[in-house]
């Protein structure tokens, strides 16, 4: 049986090979979970108020967005990281 060339069988003593555009120091990935998208009382929802404003981003959400566009344009590499959304990106309450 042939091997897998999945994402995890290119990483070798906790770096990754093969044919990678990452620099060496470069973001290749960005993990982010938990998130709650749509929470009304998350983080990063926008309350204007008191009141739900789903019209545009809450203030920690474009803070969020200004700080992983700071960091990722250091990259040094022509690869854009992938992004990896673990468990409740979106609140979808149906009670």
């Amino acid at each position: 049986m042939a091997r897998s060339r999945s994402w995890f069988s290119k990483i070798r003593g906790g770096r990754v090979t093969g044919n990678n555009q990452c620099g060496e120091h470069d973001i290749c990935y960005v993990c982010i979970s938990d998130m709650h998208l749509g929470e009304e009382d998350s983080l990063l929802t926008n309350i204007e108020g008191g009141n739900l404003d789903t019209g545009k981003p809450g203030e920690v959400m474009v803070k969020l967005v200004e700080c992983l566009k700071e960091i990722i344009d250091k990259n040094e590499g022509s690869k854009k990281p992938t992004l990896i959304l673990n468990g409740d990106t979106l609140e979808l309450a149906l009670t």
